[in-house]
């Protein structure tokens, strides 16, 4: 399978192209206008964010479920799912009562903040996470915590993020 950006006219939407199931709209979650799908694992769960009027959230798209919304940290108004992996994992990024903070999403225990201990005793604020590997090692954008927020893309550090925690 291989992600795929689709527009038309009215409106954009994330779709897998499948190359023995055809073209497969995901959909968007309801009263939004757009999709985007981001990242794929080995079964075929979509991770992404569809936006609307109310704002962008996080999705997980299965075969047997269809879209899911994965909410946001606490006080958040916004989430983007970047990656999966084939345990389900997802990692991204939400806003929330702090500010925008990387994310992972299991889903015995839902979203939580990827910042805690670890993030703090190296003094650096996970922004968004972009990537997870079968092992759980997961790749974030970083900013020092006495750093004042990027104005543009590309001012953030890149460190690593400490393994997501056992279920």
């Amino acid at each position: 399978m291989t992600l795929k950006w689709a527009d038309n006219a009215r409106n954009e939407t994330g779709y897998p192209l499948c190359t023995s199931d055809g073209v497969r709209d995901l959909g968007k979650l309801p009263g939004d206008t757009s999709s985007e799908a981001v990242a794929i694992n080995n079964s075929g769960d979509v991770v992404g964010y569809s936006a609307g009027q109310d704002g962008t959230r996080a999705f997980l798209w299965t075969k047997r479920s269809g879209m899911q919304d994965l909410g946001t940290l606490s006080g958040g108004s916004y989430s983007r799912a970047m990656a999966i992996n084939d345990a389900r994992v997802i990692v991204g990024s939400s806003s929330g009562d702090a500010g925008d903070h990387a994310f992972i999403w299991t889903p015995d225990v839902r979203m939580q903040d990827l910042n805690g201990t670890d993030s703090a005793g190296m003094r650096v604020l996970f922004v968004e996470a972009h990537a997870i590997d079968a092992s759980g090692q997961i790749l974030v954008t970083g900013r020092g915590v006495n750093e004042p927020m990027p104005s543009s893309p590309g001012e953030h550090e890149c460190e690593p993020a400490p393994p997501p925690p056992s279920c």
